[in-house]
């Protein structure tokens, strides 16, 4: 793989994981105000494919994932993630656990610590269910990828609402993931394309940031919703390849190499930022503060590991310890 190759699905994974901090940023101060603003409407815009561009972009290095013997793949796409999953789960726990004591006691509140490892808690139900679509394409390496995909087309059609986050989530996102996986050339097609074509595709996306603006409101209907996933997934990972045209670009990539350090940390620095400014008074406009808000979500994030690596403790936060030598 090239490094140009590389820097694209960096930029690509960077705004997705900030379009999921955005969202979940917007959303709570918006709570905490009892009120929507502006940035709800960003918010709103991005719903149709932000989360199924997240798992597409997962999905896109899985190939080189597939071909390493199963210990490697276990230890780097399941066990690892369930570590993050355990680590950042207590530290959240950590946070919450006085206000759950509080209301509902301590035998309910462990209680619900341990129920959290079987229904995913808060925002990390995404490092959740990737171990089990790795899991998944793995079991299935040996099925024809289109039967797959078309398993999960079904699945994502199908009205499946068990209240079982686990499989309701990996109903409806596991097509996605499989789709990367499955398009991946064509997908890095595309982004030649962008590149050798940028004023073209520069038009293409305006005209479809247009047409998704009048249809939003259709936008959840059955089978409908795919295209909309689909249709947003290219052109933010248009966007991304039309990116390699401005200087000062590295930050970005950065995120995009380090997507987990910024989803396993950006809650801490968004309830303190939102508190902080909610309690001050300072700013009244509920969409500046959702702003605000989100920027200091993927900074303080940064800033966490970034910390955690002068102590020496990124390994622990951030990095399972090696049991496995690829």
């Amino acid at each position: 793989m090239n490094s140009q190759r590389i820097n694209w699905i960096d930029q690509a994974r960077a705004l997705s994981i900030i379009l999921v901090v955005i969202m979940h940023s917007t959303l709570g101060v918006e709570k905490a105000m009892g009120v929507e603003g502006w940035m709800h409407h960003v918010v709103a815009y991005a719903t149709p494919f932000r989360i199924p561009a997240f798992f597409l972009i997962s999905g896109l290095l899985l190939a080189s994932a597939l071909r390493k013997p199963l210990s490697v793949f276990l230890d780097k796409r399941v066990y690892t993630l369930v570590y993050l999953y355990a680590v950042w789960l207590t530290i959240q726990f950590g946070f919450k656990a006085p206000g759950m004591i509080a209301y509902n006691g301590v035998s309910s509140t462990a209680l619900a610590y341990l129920g959290a490892y079987v229904q995913p808690f808060g925002t990390l139900w995404f490092i959740y269910v990737l171990p089990i679509f790795f899991l998944i394409a793995r079991a299935t390496m040996r099925l024809p990828q289109l039967v797959v995909l078309g398993v999960g087309l079904i699945a994502n059609l199908a009205p499946i609402h068990t209240g079982w986050l686990v499989v309701d989530e990996s109903a409806t996102f596991f097509f996605y993931f499989y789709l990367g996986h499955v398009a991946a050339l064509h997908i890095q097609k595309i982004d030649d394309w962008v590149t050798e074509n940028w004023a073209l595709a520069l038009g293409g996306l305006m005209t479809w940031a247009v047409v998704q603006g009048l249809l939003l409101n259709y936008a959840t209907l059955p089978v409908v919703h795919v295209l909309f996933a689909g249709a947003g997934a290219l052109a933010l990972i248009s966007v991304a390849a039309l990116l390699r045209y401005l200087p000062g670009m590295e930050p970005l990539r950065w995120v995009g190499r380090n997507t987990i350090v910024i989803y396993l940390g950006f809650f801490l620095p968004m309830a303190i930022t939102r508190t902080v400014l909610l309690k001050s008074g300072l700013i009244n406009d509920v969409g500046t503060i959702s702003l605000m808000t989100s920027f200091a979500a993927v900074v303080g994030a940064v800033i966490m590991y970034l910390i955690a690596e002068r102590l020496r403790l990124a390994r622990f936060f951030y990095r399972k310890p090696n049991l496995v030598l690829s």
